[in-house]
């Protein structure tokens, strides 16, 4: 049972601490905001924020010391994209401790 808490917390650690890092890479003028949300008021700033992102994603291998880079293929960078994936249903009946999840999945 420690084994498994201090594997687990680990992984909660490791999460974390990537979101956070990943935050200050890519949010534009992100600080550690203690007392409210990072947020983006019009559409200027969300596209201003966007090619952000894609400039500092191309520019990833060189702002980072670790191992942070996008693969090439046939000698050519693979493009930067989001990908949501979801279960189409599911259901949990926390009272009876059951669950279903239909494992379809929709992308």
């Amino acid at each position: 049972l420690v084994s498994f808490g201090l594997s687990n917390e680990m992984v909660a650690t490791f999460k974390e601490d990537n979101l956070m890092t990943f935050k200050h890479l890519f949010l534009k003028g992100f600080k550690d905001h203690w007392h409210g949300s990072y947020t983006l008021y019009t559409k200027a700033d969300m596209y201003d924020h966007i090619y952000h992102i894609i400039n500092r994603y191309n520019d990833l291998e060189n702002l980072t010391i670790g191992n942070l880079a996008y693969a090439k293929v046939d000698g050519k960078y693979t493009p930067l994209f989001v990908c949501r994936l979801f279960y189409r249903n599911s259901t949990i009946n926390p009272a009876r401790d059951t669950f279903y999840i239909d494992p379809h999945i929709d992308e």
